[in-house]
């Protein structure tokens, strides 16, 4: 629990990955952390500045609520449900005695300090509200469940798997902040159950994946369609520059075109208080703006040409077009990578050949062989992996020049993330692959 601490404590206004996303036309976004159980205040920030006083645009926003394990306790999922039910227990117990001992404080013993506690009061109370990051089908009911056991105030975000329960959306009522990180069909809920021990061709097999993957990216438009306020956003994305290129795979699925403008504009900025200085352009306004070559939301060659972020101008060279195929494409070579994961990391080589679409990689770390293959093509880019003994991981990573980063998806285990240089002497040049 650190409900107490702004998420402005783990915002760098000099890092270089804000660029990313300004070069996908973003401007300002809501920071908040996805690693606590209830993982402090999200705060509304310009991305583009000098500091986080003069970049801050809303702080406090919300309230963070998650179900990710934790190292030490609660560890396990079955832990985190309770130890969420308790702790807004102890905010309004804590909030009862702090009323008490207001009112007669000689009668009592002096009620510890908690700032963690004291921050939740106002949710407890059902006077502020929590914002739930959900990510699979079964988070979404939940996150219903304790809101409704205890009379909360509540937004959705991440909402991955919303195209599982439309019907729960839709009764809810409240925002949904869509992540556009798509997961691979293989992390999809129901994905085993489809699948397994049913002696499928491999036909029948890639339908299931042509369905799910479907599925997946007309995401935002089943939300959209259930009526409720909906913005989207990046939560999750280990590549910033998956973002237009999903959104457009969005588009595509359903959702439409003016939606998709409303939901990264004025939607989010009256959904967290601040459409009176954001989301449109009117005299008086901040002076945030994208200006794009093309309609990014249905054409692939279009991209950001300008943004403005408090009136500062920032200007885009049109994208590079693909690396030619064979064997020295943009990503192939070799490099040295390390990978962390809960606060541990190991360095490891990575080795990578192209010929034409096809990929193919091995990972060695730690006395451990990771093998992947895929394809690479204009419009889809799949790599996917094993290790011996337990089974699928997918790979997510950006490639510029010769450096890259991103994640591993290990199923259950969760996911890990690591960054590489090429070794001087292999190839260059800039490759985009992913899960």
């Amino acid at each position: 629990n650190i409900a107490d601490q702004l998420a402005t404590e783990y915002f760098d206004p000099a890092s270089a990955d804000l660029a990313d996303y300004r070069k996908q036309g973003l401007t300002s976004a809501l920071i908040a952390r996805s690693d606590g159980v209830f993982g402090g205040q999200a705060v509304l920030m310009n991305l583009m500045g000098t500091d986080v006083p003069s970049m801050t645009v809303k702080a406090p926003v919300v309230q963070t609520m998650g179900y990710q394990g934790q190292n030490g306790y609660p560890g396990t999922l079955m832990a985190v449900v309770a130890y969420q039910r308790q702790t807004l227990i102890d905010a309004a117990y804590h909030e009862l005695l702090q009323t008490r001992y207001g009112q007669a404080p000689r009668s009592m013993a002096r009620p510890s300090a908690d700032l963690n506690l004291e921050a939740l009061i106002p949710v407890a109370k059902g006077e502020g509200t929590v914002m739930g990051i959900v990510h699979i089908e079964n988070d979404f009911k939940r996150l219903r469940s304790l809101t409704a056991e205890h009379g909360l105030n509540y937004w959705i975000a991440g909402a991955e798997e919303a195209f599982r329960v439309p019907d729960l959306i839709e009764a809810a009522g409240v925002p949904v902040l869509v992540s556009l990180d798509f997961p691979s069909v293989n992390r999809v809920t129901g994905y085993q159950f489809d699948r397994a021990y049913k002696n499928l061709t491999e036909e029948e097999k890639e339908a299931l994946d042509t369905r799910d993957e479907e599925a997946v990216q007309s995401n935002a438009g089943v939300v959209f369609r259930t009526g409720v306020p909906m913005a989207v956003a990046t939560g999750g994305m280990s590549s910033p520059g998956d973002f237009l290129e999903n959104l457009r795979l969005s588009v595509e699925a359903g959702l439409p075109a003016e939606e998709a403008l409303k939901a990264l504009t004025i939607n989010p900025a009256t959904i967290f208080g601040v459409a009176d200085v954001l989301g449109t352009l009117e005299p008086g306004k901040i002076a945030n703006l994208t200006v794009t070559s093309g309609d990014i939301f249905t054409d692939e060659e279009a991209w950001v040409a300008h943004v403005f972020v408090d009136g500062r101008k920032e200007t885009f060279d049109a994208p590079k077009p693909p690396a030619a195929g064979g064997g020295s494409g943009g990503a192939a070579g070799s490099w040295t990578v390390s990978v962390s994961m809960g606060g541990e990391s190991a360095e490891g080589d990575f080795a990578i050949t192209q010929e034409g679409e096809a990929v193919t990689a091995e990972l060695d770390i730690e006395g451990m062989t990771m093998e992947f293959e895929g394809t690479f093509t204009e419009v889809k880019r799949d790599l996917k992996g094993s290790i011996p003994d337990m089974g699928a991981v997918t790979l997510t990573a950006t490639v510029e020049g010769d450096e890259m980063k991103g994640s591993i998806g290990l199923g259950p285990m969760g996911s890990a993330d690591f960054t590489g240089k090429r070794n001087p002497g292999d190839a260059a040049g800039e490759r985009r692959f992913e899960r």
